[in-house]
């Protein structure tokens, strides 16, 4: 029998790229998909007509449990912060008796840090096989900490083998049937072209780890594929089953100056100035400007690199270079 894969947010930026990945590479799955309404899902009914749809919101326990409990593999990409989703999802896998396995799509914001003050570097970076103990241990300052531990416990708890996937800055053109655009670097481009000229968050060398969208659902296909094996495959799951996601790293001062000259070049803004602005002004700019343009998220996807993923779309200087971003 084909495996049965039930997906949350599949309207959304990435899980809207890994199921149209999904019904291009495997066919002969069955792809189920949550979605909040009727027009969500007559988009997608047109663009993926593979996919069933089953209408629900993320407090819909009673249709989350009998969605887990016929899913052989439950994809949750619809909010990195809902603790009792995540448990109402590996409880209904482990009732549904099928052996399933769980994948949380959470958030490098998790690693956030400014030590040295917004705009500035930092030295930490996290390394998800040497940091391990570390990552699967932070304490409820980090943001999406009750999620990820909901993950991990609630796994462990009830026998599900459960995977932690953790994009950082995503970007890119998404083919998803809904929502194709993220949020860091088109919020930025938006914040420059309203302001008429570039800025930075102080000198802006603050950097992020970044992964183009579609190398992102290359990536969740990989560990799913390893999920459906008889013993998980390859892959590393329960209490050391995190993964970053990464290509690359940025620094603002870096992305900010070609953001600029690109803009400048199609006329959407009319020179090349570029601000320090500070953390008031940057708040004023963008409520989450400290944490998406200010902080660093420092970190390597040693875990994908040994199971063999490699990213092989556009870096982010490329994809500003062509006038995409």
């Amino acid at each position: 029998m084909a495996p049965r894969i039930f997906i949350t947010g599949v309207s959304g930026y990435i899980a809207g790229q890994l199921a149209t990945d999904l019904s291009k590479q495997h066919p002969e799955w069955q792809l189920v998909g949550l979605v909040r309404n009727d027009d969500q899902a007559q988009k997608i009914a047109a663009r993926l007509p593979a996919i069933q749809t089953v209408l629900g919101d993320l407090s819909s326990h009673a249709i989350l449990m009998r969605e887990a409990e016929k899913a052989d593999v439950v994809i949750q990409a619809a909010d990195c912060d809902d603790a009792a989703l995540v448990k109402t999802l590996i409880k209904g896998l482990a009732q549904g008796g099928k052996g399933g396995s769980f994948i949380q799509i959470s958030g490098a914001a998790s690693i956030a840090d400014a030590p040295n003050g917004y705009g500035q570097p930092s030295s930490k970076v996290y390394d998800d096989v040497e940091d391990i103990a570390e990552i699967t241990t932070f304490d409820p300052t980090h943001l999406h900490w009750e999620a990820d531990q909901a993950v991990l416990h609630e796994g462990q708890a009830l026998g599900v083998k459960t995977a932690i996937l953790v994009p950082t800055m995503v970007y890119g053109d998404g083919e998803g049937p809904v929502k194709t655009k993220s949020m860091t670097i088109p919020w930025l481009v938006d914040a420059i072209v309203k302001r008429g000229k570039g800025f930075t968050v102080g000198e802006g060398k603050s950097a992020w780890a970044g992964v183009h969208v579609k190398d992102l659902s290359v990536a969740i296909i990989l560990i799913l594929e390893n999920a459906l094996t008889s013993d998980g495959g390859k892959a590393v799951w329960g209490s050391e089953g995190v993964y970053y996601v990464e290509e690359g790293e940025y620094a603002f001062a870096d992305i900010v100056p070609k953001l600029v000259e690109s803009l400048k070049s199609r006329g959407m803004i009319k020179c090349l100035d570029i601000d320090q602005v500070s953390t008031e002004e940057a708040t004023r700019i963008n409520p989450y400007s400290l944490l998406i343009w200010g902080a660093n998220v420092r970190c390597r996807a040693t875990r994908l690199r040994a199971l063999g993923w490699q990213p092989t779309q556009q870096t982010l200087y490329e994809l500003i270079a062509s006038g995409t971003c």
